[in-house]
């Protein structure tokens, strides 16, 4: 009840990791409202491609993958993908000292498969003995441990790719159009930057 009121439910936007990166293509294929859509190592599902040869004319959509990704191959998902959406989009294969792996994206500064496991199984153990102990209390709510760490460092600064998923939401929910010039300029960890309807 305290958020009621207080939403501009006019102005939304979509982003979804892996299986829901390829959800969050499709909700921006079936609602032409959403003012734009994040996709982070998209994967359509299957590898016999099951989406449509078009995607959306109406919703920017910006997609984020790793360039080692073996999960969710940029060829065989988000470079489609990227091919076929006829809206503002823009394509950033993130390179990453560790590789690029399919957890690149899962923190604003990098992240990797090592990093977003780390503390999984204690955190599960503890999980288990606390809700055995304690009539149900569960400390880590997610299942997970520390998460990304968010620890990826080469010449491009700190967050690069926080900021331009940032600059997309700023541009494309917000209408701040100071965001735009930031989405034209890559960054050091990009192996690929390629934008179609993107201009100054």
């Amino acid at each position: 009840t305290k958020l009621f009121g207080r939403l501009d439910v006019s102005s939304r936007a979509v982003m979804g990791y892996s299986l829901g990166g390829g959800g969050a293509l499709r909700a921006a294929l079936t609602d032409s409202t959403l003012k734009c859509a994040i996709a982070l190592a998209p994967h359509s599902g299957s590898f016999d491609d099951p989406f449509p040869k078009k995607l959306t004319d109406s919703v920017p959509t910006l997609h984020l993958v790793g360039s080692r990704d073996t999960d969710a191959p940029a060829r065989k998902h988000a470079k489609k993908f990227y091919d076929r959406t006829g809206a503002p989009t823009l394509f950033f294969g993130i390179e990453g000292i560790k590789g690029g792996d399919h957890y690149i994206v899962t923190g604003p500064s990098g992240g990797n498969e090592r990093d977003f496991t780390k503390g999984r199984e204690l955190s599960f153990w503890v999980n288990v003995a606390t809700t055995l102990l304690c009539c149900g209390y569960v400390p880590f709510s997610d299942g997970f441990g520390t998460g990304p760490s968010g620890v990826e460092r080469d010449d491009a600064k700190r967050g690069a790719i926080g900021e331009i998923a940032l600059a997309w939401l700023q541009l494309f929910l917000q209408g701040d159009e100071s965001a735009r010039s930031r989405l034209l300029e890559q960054p050091g960890i990009a192996c690929r930057f390629e934008s179609k309807g993107i201009r100054i």
